[in-house]
């Protein structure tokens, strides 16, 4: 887990916490990746100490400024089972201007995108609205509905055709086709 000084503030006001986390940090039971994001370092007997979930520092680092947050489409197509495409850099959409953070040899990258594109209101409906975005219209078929509608409740089927109202057109419709009840043998 990646923690941020933030997420502490119910303990203690944030002179007291920024002093409390840089003391854990000194003594070697929290690791600081950036200023104000903190991790437990856990240690593998092959590998050695092993890095924070990228994922996680992402996460960790938009709490703490408060900007929202998603998976560029081809990491969340790939999340989802939709593309076998492996992204080679840590890169997330955001709502905010962040700079980029370094972990171990790794950086993470933001992208500033408009609000409105990360406006909506699941995670599942930002996984999907990215992963859709990314494969295009011409892309999704009968296959890749199917897969979509396997992979989640009908409550999250239609969350997701709710949030994709307010998306591309031909986005709304595939939207609709996911969150359609199943059809009965009857008709």
């Amino acid at each position: 887990t990646v923690y941020c000084n933030k997420d502490f503030l119910d303990l203690g006001n944030r002179a007291g916490v920024d002093q409390a986390l840089n003391r854990l940090a000194k003594s070697g039971e929290l690791r600081r990746i950036a200023r104000g994001l903190y991790y437990i370092p856990k240690s593998n007997s092959r590998l050695g100490e092993l890095s924070p979930d990228l994922e996680k520092v992402a996460s960790a680092a938009a709490r703490k400024t408060g900007a929202a947050i998603a998976p560029t489409g081809a990491a969340a197509a790939n999340a989802l089972g939709l593309s076998t495409q492996v992204p080679a850099k840590a890169v997330f959409l955001t709502d905010r201007r962040l700079r980029p953070i370094k972990v171990g040899k790794s950086v993470i990258e933001f992208r500033q995108v408009a609000p409105k594109a990360l406006r909506v209101q699941s995670e599942t409906s930002t996984l999907l609205l990215q992963a859709l975005r990314f494969l295009g219209e011409s892309a999704i078929d009968a296959n890749v509905i199917a897969a979509i509608r396997k992979r989640f409740d009908q409550k999250q089927r239609r969350e997701f055709a709710m949030d994709a109202r307010y998306s591309l057109d031909w986005i709304a419709g595939i939207a609709r086709k996911i969150a359609a009840e199943d059809v009965t043998k009857n008709g």
